[in-house]
């Protein structure tokens, strides 16, 4: 997200991040009690292949390289094939990277290193991610668990169909996705809102760089 999205559009982009696991669990289960209800269960396997393939297909051809080393890599390829058939460079070409194939798997490994083992020392060392990570883990789970036993209450003591109970999650997907749009829309504001305060008072003046500690005035 941080390719696409610059400092000040980072919520609106946890906002869509939010959204995709929250939103997806709670749809299923409307989709497949239609499912079962007019065609057989195989098909719920074969109907979940075909979308993830056409998703698959249009993220290769559709969507762009935004990672900023990659992008660095394929412009010092194009830069270095333009010196070798004598071709000139662009006016606001950037220097070569010299960096050959082993380097960059030596760098791409210890990058990897690195964030394998940062989420262990952040536990270990940062009391205070254990709260988070507990508080997000219990969350997720009694939502999971809402989710897997829903449909049985009203399958099992109302006595409704698999159709009609799987629509009582139309009420749960409404609220995740308001949830999730107004907190990260809301998370942009108070961040714009703190670096005006801490920034340039004078109209039209530009603010400096905010602080991650913008995201979560209640850390300050």
């Amino acid at each position: 997200m941080t390719d696409m999205f610059r400092e000040k559009d980072r919520g609106k982009s946890l906002a869509i991040a939010g959204l995709l696991p929250y939103l997806g669990p709670a749809l299923g289960p409307i989709i497949g009690g239609l499912v079962s209800q007019l065609i057989h269960w195989p098909w719920l396997f074969y109907i979940i292949s075909i979308i993830d393939t056409v998703v698959l297909a249009i993220g290769i051809t559709v969507l762009r390289e935004t990672y900023t080393p990659v992008l660095l890599r394929r412009k010092a390829a194009t830069l270095a094939r333009l010196d070798q058939e004598g071709g000139e460079r662009p006016p606001t070409a950037i220097p070569p990277m010299e960096m050959n194939q082993g380097a960059f798997w030596s760098d791409f490994f210890s990058r990897l290193r690195v964030n394998m083992v940062r989420p262990f020392q952040l536990l270990a060392y940062r009391p205070v991610m254990h709260v988070v990570t507990l508080n997000l883990g219990l969350s997720f789970g009694i939502y999971t668990l809402t989710l897997s036993t829903f449909a049985e209450l009203w399958v099992d003591r109302y006595g409704q169909s698999k159709v009609a109970s799987s629509l009582h999650y139309i009420a749960i997907s409404v609220g995740i996705t308001i949830a999730t749009q107004v907190g990260g829309r809301g998370m942009d504001v108070v961040y714009q809102r703190l670096c005006e305060r801490d920034g340039a008072s004078s109209p039209g003046a530009k603010l400096p760089p905010g602080k991650p500690e913008y995201r979560v005035p209640y850390s300050k």
